[in-house]
């Protein structure tokens, strides 16, 4: 089958200055045979392009003009002229029936530059007609496959985080710039005609010529400087171009083409060893015979492989990826095709491979417009089904030359629209290095501060604050003495206590969380601050408690009826947080320790207290599935006395006694590398706090501060 469109190196700069103006009269019969020779052997489309317009301007209903010069603009990628004079043919042709010529791939062309254009809709029209209709076996494969595409592109959208931006004018010239890959420096290589000029060969001036370049990496992810290897890699007068690097990155790969107008007449790869600050004198590949473009190391059955692509013997489609097994450093086995589930009828372009992953661009697979990259993975005996690596890597256009760099950024070759080109040439007509980064998902706090008439209050200051079963945990401290606003990364699946304060102002705690997001979030908080009253009843503290370990922690809740070691309603809400804790730092060992007052006798006391310590322990087990081995019971009877009522004390309350009938733990063993954390939120009246306390403290009204001292109060 005549080949689609085959991509090859196009030096448009030097098309540019062969296309001059016609002069002299020729008969129609000349332009016409003229514009042929230059379509179809010289392959110089703009030339070819020249001559079928000036013939046109004789016969301007001619179906056969419209239609070459329809595959000129096709051939150059002017999408949009291509789909004009394609269907100008289409209806020409359905009334002409005395040209015989055979336009019967019109169909075919119109739905794909349609589809470059993202015309997606028009496109399946005409693809879903053509999938019935066509009687070439291959066009009616490759309708199918471009129906598939069409209708995934209109459902397809670009990852959130991914962005893909043009590499700029240090790497990119007017023309083409294509072959990008990333040295193990560092360095940005590509291929370029930015540095070289029409060439005089025998008196006559020829194309422009490839160059392999290198661009510096500012630090910031921007490449600039590019500059041309020098001669011992960049031949005079040769097409250099399609670089790859070796795992190592000692070894350069590359290919040296003759090109007759846009179609490769041959092209050879070469290796070249890194030496010193520069690269050794080439070796040519040796046991591939063929042409062997996009040269690409990798790992087939444990051993090294170079993947390239090629037209030769055994092809399936216009190109297909071959591979062939490394003898020695310039010496490869025969060659052999990947097989059918890579290669298509249609063209399969520049392997890359990485991490048991095969990087390529195909025409024959579902893509989105042209050439689209897609992926397959090697599992030690086969390749998975090719899969579209997604919008944004793949446009409507050409998409070819996929790479990534050390950190897993992907450099790209494509044509569309994104960097001036040369005037007079279509935006879409040569290739510009593009890079793909993809973020990371973020989500955001952003807090704006107001005074109670909904106006910027500036110089506040804020606390975010991670809450862990209400536990007070890692701290970010701001301030902003000209702003009111505040701008603070947060963390998934996380709650957040915001404490806003600013002198003569009563200081907001705001709560929120972060849970279930599943992407790029920013959440906006208005905080209003009212004035500070002059003289406030109550004053609330939340405060960060750390245990260490072997320091008993008092449960303020647990206490016991005289004589008795059940557990009271009022303790389970200690037992279940100190629960929470153990369940938090799953590695600690806990000691709970219970105690009696001084009355009754020293060896009952003592072993009324074991029974209160085992029964704290077995509501832990029971009813909150602690592990038995992480606690550890130990009645002290009544050898710690908290307050005054020691034995002998005649005048002691019920009340004073109950106190010392209580429960503590403390932390023996396991993890101690890291604090546990517990938050204490207590309340004082006004006139019992320091200064320091009346600054930090939130004033709250009697309800709260009734509610607060209750909570923390012994329970009867």
């Amino acid at each position: 089958m005549k080949k689609l469109f085959f991509l090859a190196i196009i030096y448009v700069c030097a098309l540019s200055a062969s296309a001059q103006p016609l002069s002299g009269r020729h008969t129609f019969a000349q332009m016409i045979e003229t514009a042929d020779e230059q379509f179809a052997v010289k392959k110089d489309y703009v030339e070819a392009l020249n001559w079928y317009e000036k013939a046109r301007e004789d016969d301007p209903k001619s179906i056969y003009l419209d239609y070459r010069i329809a595959l000129c603009h096709y051939a150059l990628r002017d999408y949009a002229k291509a789909e004009m004079f394609l269907s100008k043919v289409q209806k020409k042709d359905e009334k002409d029936k005395d040209d015989t010529n055979d336009y019967s791939d019109v169909p075919f062309k119109l739905a794909r530059v349609k589809k470059m254009q993202e015309k997606y809709d028009e496109a399946i029209a005409i693809l879903e007609k053509l999938t019935m209709t066509a009687t070439d076996p291959i066009v009616k494969k490759l309708a199918v496959t471009e129906l598939e595409g069409a209708r995934m592109a209109k459902t397809s959208t670009q990852a959130e985080l991914l962005k893909v931006e043009n590499a700029g004018n240090d790497v990119n010239c007017p023309s083409k710039d294509f072959s990008p890959s990333m040295s193990k420096q560092g360095e940005l290589y590509y291929v370029s005609d930015r540095q070289s000029g029409v060439v005089v060969l025998d008196g006559k001036k020829t194309d422009y010529f490839g160059n392999i370049m290198s661009a510096n990496n500012d630090g910031k992810g921007v490449y600039t400087n590019g500059k041309a290897l020098d001669q011992v890699v960049n031949r005079e007068a040769t097409h250099t171009s399609y670089v790859s690097f070796s795992p190592s990155g000692n070894r350069m790969y590359f290919t040296r083409a003759e090109v007759q107008g846009q179609e490769v007449t041959s092209s050879k790869a070469f290796m070249s060893v890194k030496s010193g600050n520069g690269w050794a004198s080439p070796l040519e590949i040796k046991g591939i015979n063929g042409k062997v473009m996009h040269p690409s190391v990798g790992e087939l059955f444990g051993k090294e492989v170079m993947f390239f692509t090629s037209d030769m013997e055994g092809t399936k489609g216009a190109t297909d990826i071959f591979y062939a097994t490394k003898k020695t450093d310039d010496t490869y086995e025969y060659p052999v095709n990947l097989g059918d589930v890579i290669n298509t009828v249609g063209e399969e372009y520049t392997p890359f491979y990485k991490d048991g992953k095969l990087y390529f661009s195909s025409t024959g697979h579902a893509g989105f417009g042209g050439f689209d990259v897609f992926v397959s993975s090697w599992d030690g005996t086969g390749w998975s089904k090719p899969t579209n690596v997604g919008k944004g890597y793949n446009s409507a256009q050409d998409d070819i030359c996929f790479s990534t760099d050390a950190k897993g950024n992907a450099l790209l070759a494509s044509n569309r629209v994104g960097n001036g080109k040369i005037k007079g040439f279509p935006a879409t007509c040569c290739e510009d290095i593009w890079i793909a980064t993809m973020e990371e998902y973020k989500v955001n706090l952003l807090a704006n501060v107001l005074d109670k008439n909904k106006k910027p209050l500036l110089g506040t200051s804020i606390q975010v604050i991670e809450m862990t079963d209400n536990r007070l945990g890692k701290t970010d401290n701001k301030n902003n003495a000209t702003g009111n606003n505040y701008d603070n990364p947060l963390a998934f699946d996380k709650s957040y206590m915001v404490i806003t304060s600013k002198d003569g102002f009563i200081p907001d705690t705001t709560y929120f969380n972060t849970v279930g997001l599943k992407k790029t979030t920013t959440i906006e908080k208005n905080i209003v601050l009212k004035a500070r009253p002059a003289d406030p009843k109550f004053l609330k503290f939340v405060t960060k408690e750390v245990i260490k370990q072997g320091g008993a922690i008092r449960m303020n809740n647990i206490y016991y009826d005289l004589g008795d070691d059940k557990i009271l309603p009022d303790a389970e809400g200690d037992l279940n947080a100190l629960a929470v804790i153990m369940k938090e730092y799953p590695s600690v060992i806990i000691e709970i320790s219970s105690h009696t007052d001084v009355r009754s006798s020293n060896e009952s006391n003592m072993k009324l207290s074991q029974r209160r310590a085992e029964s704290a322990i077995r509501y832990l087990v029971e009813k909150q599935a602690i592990p038995r081995e992480r606690l550890s019971p130990k009645g002290y009877g009544e050898t710690v006395v908290l307050n005054r009522c020691l034995e002998g004390v005649k005048d002691c309350t019920d009340e004073e006694h109950r106190f010392n009938r209580r429960t503590e733990f403390k932390i023996i063993g396991g993890a101690a590398e890291k604090d546990i954390e517990r938050t204490i939120i207590s309340a004082k009246k006004w006139s019992e706090c320091s200064a320091d306390e009346k600054k930090a403290g939130t004033p709250i009204n009697d309800d709260e501060y009734n509610k607060i001292i209750k909570a923390n109060a012994p329970k009867k």
